[in-house]
C-alpha cells in the first residue's frame, strides 16, 4: 500500500511538473519566393494561394478572413466573405449566406450572389449552377446575365470556344452562343486541347476536332490531352505517345505517361523515372529525388527528403531543398513555407 501512495504521490508531481513546461509548438509560415530561390514575400501568411491576374489570396490565420495580396506583398483586398476564389479575367467568385456571386479588383460585388455554386471566368463567360446544389448549370457574361440557360445536368469552363455539357449521361459540345457544335452522344468527354478532344464511345477512347469529326477513332483504353503536339495513350497496361494524326511517335513500353511541359514530360519505365523528350529519350532521371512535378515557367519541382526543390529542363538543380513546403510557378512566383518554433507555456 505505502508503494503505491509513493507511486500516486510521484506521478502527481510529474503532472504538476508537466503542466508548467514550456512546449515548442511547430507552425507553418507561407511566403512567396521568386527564380532564385529567395522570398520576395516573406513567410508570414497561414495559408496562401499561387497569383492569377496579378494578386493572390492569403489568410493570416487559419479559419480567418481571405485577403488579396499584390506582387510586392501588400495586402489590397480584404472582401469580407466566407470563401472566394481566385481572380480570372478581372473577375473572382465570392460566396457568402449559401449563395454566390462575383467581385472586382476594387472588391464591389459586381454580379450579386445570386447562384448556388459559381466558377471562374473562361473566355468571357463563367459556369454557375441555379436552383440549389442538384439545380441545372448555365453560363454568364460578365454583367451576370444569364446567357446560356441553365438546362444541363453537369458542365464544363470553355476551351477553345467550346464547352463539354452532359445531357441525361451523355456528352456533348456547345458555343459560347450556347449552340450544340456537338450533340451529345459520348459516354465522357474531356475539353479542348490544342483543337482535339477525348471522348469516349462503345468503351474506347478517341479524339475529335472542334467540328465534332472522330479524327483518331476509340480504340484506346485511356488516353491524356494534347500537349505540344503530343497525347499519351494506353492500349493495355503500358503508355505510349501519339501525334495529331494518330501516328505512335513513342512506343507504349511506359508505365507512366504525363503531358509534355515545356519539352519535358514526367514518365517511367521499369525502374527508371524521370522526364523525357519528344523523342522517348529519358532526360532527366529521377536520382537523388523521390517526387517530382511538371515544367511550370521553365523550372520543375522535386522533392529531396521530404523537402522541396527545383531543376531546370537540363535537370540542373537551380533552388536547393530549403522549404518545409512549395508550389509550382505562377506570374514568377512560387508559394513556399518555412516552420518556425514559437514556445507555448501549458497550463493547468
Amino acid at each position: 500500500m505505502k508503494r503505491w501512495i509513493a507511486c500516486v504521490a510521484c506521478l502527481a508531481v510529474l503532472m504538476l511538473s508537466c503542466g508548467a513546461a514550456d512546449y515548442e509548438i511547430e507552425v507553418r509560415k507561407w511566403g512567396f519566393i521568386d527564380k532564385t530561390g529567395e522570398f520576395v514575400i516573406e513567410p508570414q501568411f497561414a495559408t496562401v494561394h499561387d497569383f492569377s491576374d496579378g494578386l493572390a489570396w492569403v489568410r493570416t490565420e487559419l479559419g480567418g478572413r481571405v485577403s488579396f495580396i499584390n506582387k510586392k506583398g501588400e495586402v489590397v483586398l480584404t472582401p469580407g466573405y466566407e470563401d472566394v476564389g481566385d481572380f480570372r479575367e478581372g473577375l473572382a467568385h465570392v460566396w457568402g449566406g449559401g449563395s454566390c456571386g462575383y467581385i472586382d479588383k476594387t472588391g464591389k460585388l459586381v454580379i450579386p450572389r445570386q447562384f448556388s455554386e459559381a466558377w471562374w471566368f473562361s473566355e468571357g463567360l463563367a459556369r454557375v449552377q441555379v436552383g440549389g446544389w442538384a439545380g441545372k448549370y448555365g453560363y454568364i457574361d460578365k454583367t451576370g446575365k444569364l446567357v446560356i440557360e441553365a438546362t444541363f445536368d453537369r458542365a464544363n469552363e470553355f476551351s477553345e470556344g467550346l464547352a463539354v455539357v452532359e445531357v441525361g449521361e451523355k456528352f456533348g459540345y456547345i458555343n459560347t452562343k450556347g449552340e450544340y457544335v456537338v450533340e451529345p452522344t459520348f459516354q465522357w468527354a474531356r475539353d479542348f486541347s490544342q483543337g482535339m478532344a477525348a471522348v469516349r464511345l462503345g468503351g474506347k477512347m478517341g479524339f475529335i476536332d472542334t467540328s465534332g469529326k472522330m479524327v483518331i477513332g476509340p480504340q484506346y483504353k485511356a488516353v491524356g490531352d494534347f500537349s505540344e503536339d503530343l497525347a499519351a495513350f494506353k492500349r493495355d497496361i503500358r503508355w505510349g505517345y501519339i501525334n495529331k494524326t494518330g501516328e505512335v511517335v513513342i512506343q507504349d513500353k511506359l508505365s507512366r505517361a504525363e503531358p509534355f511541359r515545356e519539352g519535358r514530360a514526367r514518365a517511367s519505365r521499369g525502374i527508371t523515372y524521370g522526364f523525357i523528350d519528344v523523342g522517348g529519350n529519358f532526360v532527366i532521371k529521377a536520382e537523388g529525388f523521390n517526387a517530382y512535378a511538371d515544367f511550370h515557367e521553365g523550372l520543375a519541382r522535386i522533392e529531396i527528403m521530404m523537402k522541396p526543390a527545383f531543376i531546370d529542363t537540363t535537370g540542373k538543380r537551380v533552388i536547393e531543398a530549403k522549404f518545409d513546403e512549395a508550389g509550382d510557378f505562377h506570374e514568377g512566383l512560387a508559394r513556399a513555407s518555412i516552420v518556425e518554433e514559437e514556445a507555448d507555456k501549458e497550463s493547468e
